[in-house]
């Protein structure tokens, strides 16, 4: 099932992203308090293992789930058009998908910081 999942997007950025999903038939969740502890594809699937949010990340996160390439293209082509701004985009693979969102989260970061250095 091809699933938009929004971490800690403000208002605006919500609705963007609500309203391009909703132009291309796709579920759309926004969570601003999730557990950093659970794993991505519990997250996928709408489950929430605990409420322990401390030290919770604050960055704004996109994550793709389930969608080809061609759907993925057109996604980012329609968030770049309504000019969407978020910190992160991940996609959701076979690889990350036993990985917690902390987990994501940092190697978003330690990724971010590589391309800096190399810039």
């Amino acid at each position: 099932m091809e699933k938009i999942l929004l971490f800690h997007g403000d208002t605006e950025t919500e609705r963007k992203v609500r309203n391009v999903a909703n132009r291309l038939k796709m579920n759309m969740t926004s969570m601003s308090d999730p557990d950093p502890d659970s794993l991505l594809e519990d997250l996928a699937q709408g489950r929430e293992v605990s409420q322990d949010v401390s030290a919770n990340p604050e960055a704004s996160l996109l994550l793709f789930c389930g969608l080809r390439e061609k759907r993925l293209d057109k996604l980012l082509f329609e968030l770049r058009r309504e000019e969407v701004t978020v910190e992160y985009k991940a996609i959701l693979t076979p690889v990350n998908r036993t990985w917690t969102l902390r987990h994501l989260y940092l190697e978003m970061q330690r990724e971010k910081a590589a391309i800096s250095r190399k810039s």
